[in-house]
């Protein structure tokens, strides 16, 4: 908004986007633990979205 780059309905849209994606994760968060990793008592994982200016991937680790 200070350079005139965004309207306040961007950061708004922003922001709800974000909140609702973190509530999603919360509530898929334990559905997902129960399915793959139902056997697994220390097991854990996390993905990581990244974006380097010209190509998106996912970086996944595990551990068993």
């Amino acid at each position: 908004m200070h350079n005139e780059k965004h309207w306040l309905t961007d950061i708004a849209t922003g922001a709800g986007i974000g909140i609702l994606s973190t509530k999603i994760a919360y509530w898929f968060h334990p559905m997902i633990k129960k399915t793959i990793f139902k056997d697994k008592e220390k097991t854990s994982g996390i993905v990581i979205p990244f974006y380097n200016g010209r190509e998106y991937g996912l970086g996944l680790t595990s551990r068993f």
